[in-house]
């Protein structure tokens, strides 16, 4: 799931739990850093604010793992790999990727929309969430370098541009932007302007049916706990 997905499922939680939620993410995009995971040795993570961003990454890791196992994924990315397949054509691009990607920014896109979350209140928590608290969480699972993780945060806080997240044309430049850290090149513009129409066709046609997963994994989550628990 993306960002504010993520951020769905903890959103009535504490600034840090929600920093959590979303760190593995912004460590993955601030760039390819071998770290620690901290599900391997939970007890270095026990102190108060430490352990709120453990249990919002440990949150995000289990909401990831239902969510691409399930069969919502499988046959979601399917069914928008077929409508975008023609036009990665000519291009160095994954249609499975794009397909991957397109469905968790609709996913986003909805959230917004219907106003299950509001944008701003994920931008304050992130920017109140105690930065040396941060960067101890971030030294104690072995972040090679700290400072160019916490660069990428606050020019992710500054910028805002989840927000651009209501507009589906602004997904569909997202997903080029997002193409091009693995294909430079990229896509032309009338390509965009295609993946453009179809998200807003599929988006159309089948919301209902998407929004549905946020209950679905609502479920699945408490019951993975209550299970994990019990052992």
């Amino acid at each position: 799931m993306n960002f504010l997905s993520h951020y769905y499922f903890d959103r009535q939680t504490s600034s840090l739990r929600i920093m959590g939620s979303l760190l593995p993410d912004f460590i993955k995009n601030a760039g390819k850093f071998k770290i620690e995971s901290p599900l391997k040795q939970p007890e270095k993570y026990s102190e108060p604010g430490i352990n709120e961003i453990y249990l919002g990454w440990k949150n995000h890791i289990i909401i990831d793992k239902l969510f691409h196992s399930s069969d919502f994924f499988y046959e979601q990315t399917q069914r928008i790999k077929e409508k975008i397949q023609p036009i990665t054509e000519g291009t160095e691009i994954r249609p499975s990727f794009l397909a991957h990607i397109s469905l968790e920014l609709m996913l986003d896109h909805l959230l917004i929309k219907y106003n299950h979350l509001h944008v701003q209140d994920l931008y304050t928590a992130l920017q109140t969430a105690p930065k040396e608290t941060i960067i101890e969480f971030l030294n104690l699972c072995r972040v090679e370098s700290p400072e160019t993780v916490m660069n990428f945060l606050n020019n992710f806080t500054s910028s805002k541009y989840l927000i651009s997240y209501q507009k589906t044309a602004n997904i569909a430049y997202a997903l080029n932007r997002i193409c091009m850290r693995v294909w430079p090149e990229g896509m032309e513009k009338q390509k965009i302007d295609e993946l453009h129409d179809q998200i807003d066709q599929y988006i159309a046609e089948n919301e209902t049916e998407l929004l549905k997963i946020f209950n679905v994994m609502a479920l699945e989550l408490s019951n993975y706990k209550n299970k994990n628990l019990r052992q």
